[in-house]
């Protein structure tokens, strides 16, 4: 990668992205990883490889397995923000990034704004696989709101 920023990016090094669900398969739609790298498309060979213009930017993102994958700005969500909510009659869930990691808030009354209890966990999937545990609330379950 030839920079870690880009003047103008709309990412940085180390922001936190989402795989949109519109991405073609090969880059992991729905996947969640971190910007390790950025570039611009100073080619035709490379605009072509990745179906993009001139001078748009492809991002390296590193996925929690430690593998890494470059992939076009336009199928980049980014997560810097990031809160999902779950929401039934009897219970509602949120999990909210923060500068130290996700909390996972519980609300036993899902009209109050008054939480019952939180955890703080390292990572989204911990977050997850909390609520999964605890609640029976799987990932699919959740509804993302991007807080930006």
């Amino acid at each position: 990668m030839a920079s870690d920023k880009i003047l103008n990016s709309s990412f940085n090094w180390g922001d936190p992205v989402m795989i949109k669900q519109t991405a073609p398969e090969c880059y992991k739609p729905g996947s969640i990883g971190s910007i390790c790298g950025i570039r611009t498309i100073n080619s035709l060979d490379i605009a072509q490889q990745f179906n993009q213009a001139m001078n748009s930017e492809l991002y390296l993102i590193e996925f929690s397995d430690g593998k890494s994958l470059e992939i076009p700005k336009a199928f980049l969500s980014n997560l810097k923000y990031l809160k999902y909510i779950y929401k039934s009659d009897f219970l509602k869930l949120i999990i909210e990034e923060d500068d130290v990691g996700f909390y996972l808030i519980i609300y036993n009354d899902p009209q109050s704004e008054k939480s019952s209890e939180d955890y703080l966990v390292d990572s989204l999937e911990e977050a997850f696989a909390e609520a999964e545990e605890k609640f029976g609330v799987s990932s699919s379950q959740w509804n993302l709101q991007n807080k930006e």
